[in-house]
């Protein structure tokens, strides 16, 4: 007999081996290596195919063709169980549906198989209480799934007695790579779907993204044009402000150049005063990068001093600044300024009563480095103006209300700082 590993009939494989029996041992032994090398055959075959299986009704047909390449007379089929009910819910084969043994869903046999979680060899059908309609002989090889079974493959052959230990052992291996390979599937779906949901959330996010930038871009360009639109005011409010203190100087400018002395003085006050605020203005207009929060103290109160310094030629002034805050808010600095400039006035006119050629001050600014408190000193070289009563007497009566009224602003506190009476001390808090 010519012996084909892939045609070879299982019944007359049986036959030769049962007539050999006790006169050819070498024959025997040969043939069955052969059949044990078919098996082996069927097992690489089926690695081989397995390699690139992605889904489980792939994995199905490739051990359905495996198992039918090594038997073209084999019927395989594969049935999915619906574990919770011990019933099969799907059968996959390779479309011959002539079989000879009909697997109900109430069959013992099903339940035997998922009991025992082994495979079961039927020699003949004609024992057992199923559909057949003819005897054969069958396989059934449980493929496990988590340690449950999932599904089980059904082999059958047209005569009893077909299936050896072989080809058990076949169908276990086959189960066992089968139930690795479901495993691999599951864990390549479950990436997969994982991937899906990620795409899908990285989609969302990108279009919730480009909504929030399309959102901001609208909103930027708003704000921008409504700075723009503040700016151009702002400045547009500048010049005119600049215009009409400058207009008022003016005036009060070509009232001090008449010949007529009366209210001289009081005019000069007021034109100083202006000047002041024309230079606080200024101040506030080149703050506006700091958004109208916070002025730099030493540029501001050098403006100041320089200014101060010229308002008359009766007497030399020297003034010099110390200055340890490099920003005070803007409602803190105006009053602070308007302040130093009655001091000066103060100042200036006790020096030129002494008839002095020369007046020294000194404007010092410092913060506590423990609370919030502010100090603001100014030193001369002449002694203070001071009443019996330890209080500062002003130039005049105006010059006096003005500091009471800058001082009560300001929340702070003045008095005299050293014996010698030499030094203005004004503490305020922020």
């Amino acid at each position: 007999m010519k012996f084909d590993k892939f045609t070879v009939s299982l019944s007359d494989l049986q036959f030769t081996i049962n007539c050999s029996m006790g006169t050819n041992d070498s024959h025997i032994r040969l043939i069955e290596e052969e059949a044990s090398n078919a098996c082996m055959d069927v097992l690489y075959q089926f690695s081989d195919y397995s390699l690139k299986v992605k889904s489980e009704g792939e994995l199905y047909k490739i051990i359905i063709r495996s198992l039918q390449e090594f038997q073209t007379e084999l019927k395989c089929a594969i049935y999915t169980l619906d574990m919770p009910n011990n019933v099969y819910i799907t059968r996959h084969d390779s479309g011959d549906n002539n079989f000879l043994t009909e697997i109900s869903v109430d069959d013992l046999l099903i339940k035997k198989l998922v009991n025992g979680g082994q495979t079961i060899k039927i020699d003949s059908t004609k024992d057992l209480a199923i559909n057949h309609k003819r005897v054969a002989s069958a396989v059934l090889s449980p493929i496990k799934h988590q340690h449950k079974i999932y599904a089980f493959i059904f082999c059958e052959y047209r005569t009893p007695n077909s299936f050896q230990q072989r080809h058990i052992k076949l169908f276990d291996v086959i189960a066992l790579q089968a139930s690795n390979i479901l495993l691999r599937i599951n864990e390549f779906d479950k990436v997969r779907i994982d991937n899906i949901k990620y795409e899908e959330s990285l989609e969302k996010k990108s279009e919730d993204l480009d909504k929030t930038i399309e959102t901001l871009a609208t909103k930027y360009s708003e704000l921008k044009y409504q700075y723009e639109k503040q700016t151009t005011l702002i400045q547009e409010v500048h010049h005119r402000v600049s215009n009409n203190l400058q207009v008022i100087s003016s005036i009060l400018r070509l009232y001090l150049n008449e010949n007529s002395p009366s209210h001289q003085d009081a005019i000069k006050e007021i034109y100083d005063r202006i000047q002041i605020m024309s230079i606080v203005h200024q101040n506030v207009y080149k703050s506006m990068e700091d958004e109208f929060k916070q002025i730099g103290v030493d540029s501001f109160m050098r403006d100041i001093c320089n200014y101060l310094s010229s308002i008359t030629d009766k007497i030399r002034i020297l003034a010099t600044t110390e200055v340890e805050i490099k920003y005070l808010p803007l409602d803190t600095l105006v009053p602070l300024g308007l302040l130093m400039t009655e001091f000066f006035y103060t100042l200036i006119d006790k020096a030129i009563s002494k008839d002095l050629n020369s007046l020294e001050i000194l404007i010092s600014i410092s913060k506590s480095s423990n609370s919030s408190l502010h100090s603001l000193f100014i030193s001369s070289s002449v002694f203070l103006p001071i009443n019996e009563n330890g209080n500062i007497q002003a130039k005049s009566s105006l010059n006096e209300i003005l500091i009471e009224a800058l001082v009560d602003q300001l929340g702070g506190k003045l008095s005299v700082f050293s014996d010698q009476k030499h030094t203005f001390r004004f503490d305020f808090n922020l």
